[in-house]
C-alpha cells in the first residue's frame, strides 16, 4: 500500500508540475524565478521578449540588475525584506532597462515560496508591461490641460460636473458673466443666478439626463453679473474615460437674449447613410424595417425592396424571436446597445453571427420613433484603441462640434487648421484652407493690422497668455464684418496657436444658422464616427507611389505592425509575396489614371505570418481641386472563409460529377461493348486475310498494303473510343480552356452511336459553321451532352421506331453566348414537372437516383451559363443550355 501511495503522489507530483511548466512557458506576463541572492534561477519567453536578454544571460545576471538605478534602492529593501520574512508578497511599480537601452514600466508582483525548516526557497517574480498605460496617463494630462486653457480662452461659458452632479468648474467668461468667484459657483452655488420661476425645471432636465447618461439642451434665465436676467442656451454632454467609466458632465452656455425674444423652435432631424461595407438599418417604433443599405443586402440576402416595411422578426432564428423583443425594448427604454453579439438569418436559412450597435432614433420632443442598428460579420474583428488617440479624440469632439468659429494660427499669417463654423464665417472652403489660401493677416481689415501685432508681442514678452480684442475681417466675398477675436498660443509653442472669431454683425440670424449646422454636423459626426468605430475591414488610402496615407488597424494587423509606421509606406516594405505586391500597385494606378471606381471580386494578401487572406475590395479614385486623382481609397472585406467553403463545395460537385460519369458508363457497357467490337473483329478479319494471301505463292502486294490501312484504321478508331472512355472514367482536376463545342458534340455522338442504334433512334446533328470557342473543361461538357444524349435515348423507348428521331443543333444567339439544343421525339415531362427536372433526387425513370440533370446544371452554372426543359409542340423535350463565348481578354 505504500508503494502504491508513493506513486500516486509522484504521479500527482509530475502533473502538477507538467501543469506548472505549461503555465510558465505560455503565460502573456514575465514570470522569472529568483534566488536567495536575488538572481534569476529562469525567466520564460514573455520575460525574455520584454527584456530582450536570452535564457543564459539571464542566469548570469541579479534581478535589480534590470531596474532602473533610480528605482534600485527601494526594490532591494523591499526583497531584503521579504528574504527576512517581514511579508511574503509585494507589488510595485517601476522601470526596467531593457537590453535595448529602452525604458520599460513595469508592474512587479514578487512572491516567496518557503521551506518549513530551511526559510526561504525561492522567489517568484511576475512582470507585466504597462509602459503604454504610462504613457497614456501622461496624455491623458496633458490633454486636460489643453482642455482647460482653451476653455478659459473660449468666449462661451463652460461648466463641468463630478460623478455626485455636483459642480466641479468654471471657466472665466462665466465667472465674468455672474460676477461671481469659482467658490461661489461650485457646487449647486450655481443654482443661485438661476431665475426662481425656471430653477425646477432646469433641475429636473439636469438630473433627468444625468440619471439616464444623456446629453441635455436646455434654456433658462440666469443672473447677469449687473443684476439682469439674461436667456442662456445650455448644452451638456456625458463624459467617459479611456476605460467607458462615466466621469461626469460637460457643457457651454451661450446668451441666446436677442435671439428668445422672435424666435422660432427649429429642429433638424438628419439621417445620413452613407455608402458602406457594413450592414446599416433603420427601424421604426412598430420594428418594421425602413431603410436597408446595399451591405445589407449583402449581408442577409434580401434586397430593400424585398424587406423594407417587413418587420425585423424576419431576421431572427425561431428560437431567438423572444431576445430580439427584449433587445427592442431596451431601445424603447432609450437605451444603446454597444457591439451585442447575436445570430440572425440569412434569406437562404443560414445563420449569421453578427455584432450589433443598435441606438434609439428621437423627435423634436425627445421622444424614441425608432431605432439605427450597424451590423457587422465578427468573423476575424481586430479592434484596438489607442489610449492617446481617445485622448485626442476628446479635444478634436470638442473643436470639431463646437458652435463658436475655432482656428489654428502661425504667427507668419497662415490658418493651419479651422472648424466648419470659421470657414462658414470667412467664406472660405476646406479644399481652400488645405490649400495654404486661408490666412489670417489678409481676413485682417486695413487699420487693424497693429492690434494682431500687439497681441503677439505680448505673447512673446510673456506679459499676456490670452488676448481678446475686436477687429474687422475682409471676407471672401469681400465684406466687412466686425469680430470679436480671443486668441491664446498652444502649450510648449511660441509660434502657433488657437483663436475664436465671432461675428459681431446680425448675431441673431447668424447663431441660427450656426446652431441648424452644427447640429447636423454633430449628428452626422457621431453617426460616422459609430461606423467607422465598429468596421472590420481593411480601410486605406495610397498616393501615385504606393505609399500609405490612410490606414487602419485592420490593415496594420495583417502587415502586423503599426498605423503608424504603415504610413509612407508601401505594400512592399511588409509583404513577402512579390505578385500580391505587384497586382495591388497595377491596380492602384488604373484607378487613378482612369479616375473609374474597381471593384475586385476576389484577390489575396498574405499577412506578417505568411497566413493568405482572400479579400473583396471596393477601390475609387480621391480627385483633387483639379478633379486629378493623386490617391486612390480602399476598402476591403475579408472573404477567406466564405472562400474555403467555396472551394470544398467545388471538390465535392468535381466528386460527384465523378460518380456520375462512372454511373454513366455503367448503363452504356453494352452499347460501348457494341461500338469497341467493330473495329476490333474487322481488325482480326483483316489480318486473318492478309496471312491466307501472304501463304501464296506469289502475293499481291498492293492488295495485303490496302488491307493493312484498314487494320490502321480501325485501331485508331478503337483508340479513340477507349481514350474517350479513359477521359469520362478518370478523376482530374478542373480543367478550363477554349473549346470547340461543336467538336465535343461529334465526339459524344461517336460514343452513342452503337446505343443509338441497339434503340433504333436516327441521330441528327445541325451544327452552326464557325461557332464561336467557349470557355470550360472538356470532360465536364462531354458529361453534359452524354446525360442529355442517353435520356433522351431513354425517353423514346414506348415510341414506335418509326418516330424515333434525336436532333442536336448548335448556334450563335448573340454577341456573348452560344446555345445547344438537345430535341427528342418522346413522351415529354407532365407541365407540373417542368420545373423539377433540374432538381436532386427528381426522376422518371425507373432506375437511378435522379442526379444527372441536377449535377449539368450545376456544371452549366459553374461556367456561366444557364440550361431548361421546354415541351415540343408535336410531343418531346428540347434541352437547351447557352454558354459564354470564349474571350482571352477578359
Amino acid at each position: 500500500m505504500e508503494i502504491v501511495e508513493r506513486r500516486r503522489l509522484n504521479d500527482s507530483s509530475l502533473k502538477g508540475e507538467t501543469r506548472f511548466r505549461a503555465i510558465f512557458s505560455r503565460a502573456s506576463v514575465g514570470i522569472a524565478l529568483i534566488d536567495r541572492g536575488g538572481h534569476a534561477i529562469e525567466g520564460n519567453p514573455a520575460l525574455r521578449r520584454m527584456l530582450g536578454y536570452t535564457s543564459d544571460e539571464l542566469r548570469m545576471m541579479a534581478f535589480h540588475e534590470f531596474v532602473h538605478p533610480e528605482d534600485v534602492d527601494p526594490c532591494v529593501a523591499l526583497f531584503q525584506e521579504m528574504l527576512a520574512g517581514k511579508y511574503n508578497h509585494y507589488q510595485i511599480e517601476k522601470r526596467f532597462l531593457c537590453k535595448s537601452g529602452e525604458i520599460m514600466w513595469g508592474q512587479l508582483s514578487m512572491s516567496m515560496l518557503r521551506e518549513k525548516e530551511d526559510g526561504p526557497a525561492f522567489g517568484v517574480a511576475i512582470l507585466e508591461d504597462i509602459t503604454e498605460h504610462r504613457l497614456a496617463e501622461q496624455s491623458q494630462r496633458e490633454s486636460e490641460a489643453r482642455f482647460r486653457l482653451l476653455a478659459d480662452s473660449a468666449p462661451v461659458l463652460i461648466w463641468m460636473s463630478g460623478t455626485d452632479k455636483r459642480c466641479t468648474y468654471f471657466n472665466r467668461r462665466w465667472l465674468e458673466f455672474t460676477g461671481r468667484t469659482m467658490e461661489q459657483e461650485l457646487g449647486d452655488g450655481w443654482a443661485e443666478g438661476v431665475h426662481p420661476e425656471d430653477l425646477q425645471r432646469c433641475v429636473d432636465t439636469y438630473e433627468r439626463a444625468f440619471d439616464a447618461r444623456e446629453p441635455f439642451t436646455m434654456e433658462y434665465r440666469l443672473r447677469r453679473h449687473d443684476g439682469e436676467y439674461r436667456w442662456i442656451l445650455d448644452s451638456g454632454s456625458p463624459q467617459f474615460g479611456d476605460d467607458q467609466r462615466f466621469a461626469g458632465y460637460i457643457g457651454s452656455c451661450i446668451d441666446i437674449t436677442e435671439r428668445k425674444r422672435a424666435e422660432e423652435e427649429h429642429l433638424l432631424l438628419v439621417a445620413v447613410v452613407e455608402s458602406s461595407n457594413d450592414a446599416i438599418f433603420s427601424l421604426t417604433a412598430e420594428r418594421t424595417i425602413r431603410t436597408w443599405n446595399p451591405a445589407a443586402e449583402k449581408l442577409f440576402g434580401y434586397s430593400a425592396g424585398e424587406i423594407v416595411g417587413q418587420n425585423i422578426s424576419i431576421l431572427a432564428p425561431p428560437d431567438r424571436r423572444d431576445k430580439a423583443s427584449v433587445v427592442f425594448e431596451k431601445i424603447r427604454a432609450g437605451l444603446s446597445l454597444d457591439r451585442f453579439e447575436t445570430i440572425c438569418r440569412h434569406k437562404d436559412g443560414t445563420s449569421i453571427e453578427i455584432s450589433l450597435n443598435v441606438a434609439p432614433i428621437r423627435n423634436e420632443q425627445g421622444q424614441i420613433t425608432g431605432a439605427s442598428a450597424v451590423v457587422r460579420d465578427i468573423t476575424g474583428r481586430k479592434r484596438a484603441e489607442e489610449a492617446l488617440q481617445q485622448s485626442e479624440f476628446k479635444f478634436r469632439a470638442l473643436f470639431e462640434s463646437n458652435v463658436v468659429p475655432l482656428s489654428f494660427w502661425h504667427v507668419d499669417g497662415r490658418i493651419l487648421d479651422a472648424n466648419d463654423a470659421y470657414l462658414r464665417l470667412t467664406g472660405f472652403s476646406r479644399a481652400e484652407l488645405e490649400a495654404g489660401q486661408v490666412r489670417w493677416d489678409k481676413l485682417t481689415a486695413p487699420g487693424y493690422s497693429h492690434l494682431d501685432r500687439h497681441a503677439i508681442e505680448e505673447f512673446a514678452t510673456g506679459k499676456n497668455i490670452i488676448a481678446s480684442y475686436e477687429k474687422e475681417y475682409m471676407l471672401r466675398d469681400g465684406r466687412r464684418i466686425p469680430v470679436m477675436i480671443s486668441i491664446t498660443l498652444l502649450p510648449g509653442c511660441s509660434d502657433r496657436g488657437v483663436g475664436m472669431s465671432i461675428d459681431l454683425t446680425e448675431q441673431k440670424r447668424s447663431q441660427e444658422r450656426l446652431e441648424e449646422s452644427q447640429a447636423q454636423i454633430k449628428e452626422e459626426r457621431a453617426f460616422l464616427r459609430q461606423v467607422l468605430d465598429i468596421t472590420p475591414n481593411l480601410i486605406f488610402a495610397k498616393d501615385h507611389q504606393g505609399r500609405f496615407t490612410l490606414a487602419n488597424q485592420a490593415v496594420a494587423d495583417i502587415y502586423g505592425t503599426t498605423v503608424e509606421a504603415l504610413i509612407g509606406k508601401t505594400d512592399a516594405d511588409f509583404n513577402r509575396s512579390e505578385e500580391e505586391v505587384e497586382l495591388f500597385r497595377r491596380m492602384d494606378l488604373e484607378v487613378m489614371d482612369s479616375l473609374q471606381e474597381r471593384f475586385i471580386a476576389e484577390e489575396h494578401i498574405t499577412d506578417a505570418t505568411g497566413k493568405v487572406h482572400w479579400l473583396q475590395t471596393v477601390k475609387r479614385p480621391i480627385l483633387d481641386a483639379n478633379g486629378t486623382a493623386n490617391q486612390v481609397l480602399g476598402s476591403a472585406t475579408d472573404i477567406t472563409a466564405r472562400k474555403h467553403t467555396e472551394m470544398e463545395m467545388a471538390q465535392q460537385r468535381n466528386e460527384l460529377a465523378h460518380l456520375a460519369r462512372v454511373a454513366m458508363m455503367g448503363e452504356m457497357t453494352a452499347s460501348l461493348a457494341h461500338e469497341l467490337n467493330q473495329p476490333l473483329t474487322a481488325i482480326l478479319s483483316n489480318a486473318q486475310t492478309a496471312q491466307r494471301l501472304l501463304d501464296d505463292s506469289a502475293p499481291d502486294m498492293e492488295e495485303i498494303r490496302e488491307i493493312l490501312d484498314d487494320v490502321v484504321s480501325d485501331d485508331k478508331r478503337a483508340g479513340e473510343i477507349i481514350r474517350s472512355l479513359r477521359n469520362l472514367m478518370k478523376k482530374s482536376e478542373l480543367k478550363s480552356e477554349a473549346l470547340d463545342l461543336n467538336s465535343v458534340i461529334l465526339e459524344v455522338i461517336e460514343l452513342i452511336r452503337s446505343d443509338a442504334l441497339i434503340k433504333n433512334v436516327s441521330v441528327a446533328a445541325q451544327l452552326a459553321p464557325a461557332l464561336p470557342a467557349v470557355r470550360g473543361d472538356r470532360i465536364q461538357l462531354h458529361q453534359i451532352m452524354l446525360n442529355l444524349t442517353i435520356n433522351a435515348l431513354d425517353a423514346m423507348k414506348g415510341i414506335p421506331v418509326s418516330e424515333r428521331r434525336l436532333e442536336i443543333a448548335t448556334r450563335r444567339i448573340n454577341a456573348h453566348s452560344v446555345e445547344v439544343a438537345v430535341e427528342d421525339a418522346g413522351t415529354g415531362i407532365p407541365p407540373d414537372q417542368v420545373d423539377k427536372v433540374f432538381e436532386p433526387f427528381f426522376t422518371s425513370k425507373s432506375h437511378g437516383l435522379g442526379m444527372g440533370l441536377a449535377i449539368c446544371r450545376s456544371i452549366i452554372n459553374m461556367h456561366g451559363g444557364r440550361i431548361w426543359a421546354t415541351n415540343n409542340p408535336g410531343g418531346g423535350v428540347t434541352l437547351r443550355f447557352v454558354l459564354p463565348i470564349n474571350d482571352d481578354s477578359t
